[in-house]
């Protein structure tokens, strides 16, 4: 994104971050479990013990999960500073998509917290 972005150009990035209690493991459908948290070998056995939701299938569910970018808050902030983009504003998000969304940016002042309870990241970025 830094190499194609010109000078002073604005970038809005949102992200999940991966130690989210509820969002950060995309297993919404299939467990009810910080899936991020548990043994890889227990999260797969519950995904296959599961039927299938909707259109995706327990073997959907394990690989988008084993193929997850394990992102957090702050190694977003620090690859935003490393690569000269300032921060222009953030938000700590809760959201129930397509329902409520509500920001929480009093957590960035707590870092376990922030990274535990945010479900959706947002940035919005300029280049230096």
């Amino acid at each position: 994104m830094s190499r194609v972005l010109k000078k002073n150009g604005y970038l809005f990035l949102e992200a999940t971050p991966y130690f989210s209690l509820i969002a950060g493991h995309h297993l919404y459908n299939f467990t009810l479990l910080p899936a991020q948290f548990l043994p890889k070998k227990f999260i797969k056995w519950l995904i296959f013990k599961k039927k299938a939701y909707q259109i995706r299938s327990p073997q959907d569910a394990w690989e988008t999960f084993i193929s997850l970018n394990k992102i957090s808050i702050n190694k977003i902030k620090k690859l935003a500073i490393m690569n000269k983009f300032k921060i222009i504003e953030e938000n700590y998000i809760i959201k129930i998509p397509s329902l409520l969304e509500i920001k929480i940016n009093w957590i960035k002042y707590l870092p376990i917290f922030r990274e535990l309870l945010t479900m959706s990241y947002q940035l919005i970025l300029q280049k230096n």
